[in-house]
């Protein structure tokens, strides 16, 4: 009698076949499973990863005017400083202190336009980093409680002045580069310090409401 494990006629499949059917089932529980799990879960990011999904949601939350989002990636005692873009016309004079009044200001200031904004060049230090970036295994370890980060952002507002869609006296670019501190809250980390200084700027400023 021919042993199936480990003799194939011309009649059965390709043996290389067969061993990948015998591992199959293993290989869709490992999927199912991680499917399963939380993307975000903090458990699962290295503090480096936690901090650059705080900074990038609170873009998203500008661009899709979610309040709430932004209150839940800041402390209650947030500094928002913009105070730089005074020169340039914008309202922000003096730094907003408070969660209670960040966001709903953050979001008036976008609430009538469409945005895009585009991060590059972005450096996090965590608390308890050398000069060089600290890998994984080091960053769960040390269970830092405070950052540092710096980044530019590239944005895009758009606001129909003229009946032309398309055309450039709707948009108003900005370049801006950001320093942000931030702070550990339970597994999350959460914004307390946000400054904003201006690089340059072209376009129409009425999108922005100025002339």
């Amino acid at each position: 009698m021919n042993n199936i494990g480990l003799q194939f006629s011309s009649n059965h499949p390709n043996p290389r076949r067969m061993r990948f059917l015998f591992l199959f089932p293993s290989f869709l529980s490992l999927v199912f499973s991680a499917s399963s799990l939380p993307p975000s879960s903090p458990s699962l990011l290295s503090p480096h990863q936690s901090i650059t999904s705080t900074i990038t949601s609170f873009f998203h939350a500008l661009d899709t005017k979610n309040e709430s989002l932004v209150r839940t990636l800041t402390t209650p005692t947030i500094t928002f400083d913009a105070s730089a873009f005074s020169s340039l016309g914008f309202a922000f004079t003096a730094p907003l202190v408070g969660r209670d009044t960040v966001a709903p200001a953050v979001i008036a200031a976008v609430h009538n336009l469409t945005t895009s904004h585009n991060l590059s060049n972005l450096r996090i230090k965590v608390q308890g980093d050398k000069d060089e970036d600290v890998d994984d295994e080091q960053d769960s370890r040390t269970c830092p409680s405070t950052a540092d980060a710096a980044f530019y952002v590239l944005a895009w507002h758009w606001r129909r002045i003229q009946e032309d869609r398309a055309a450039p006296g709707n948009v108003y670019l900005m370049s801006n580069r950001y320093e942000v501190g931030l702070v550990r809250e339970g597994g999350n980390w959460a914004m307390e310090v946000f400054r904003i200084f201006p690089i340059f700027q072209m376009g129409n400023k009425e999108v922005m409401g100025m002339v």
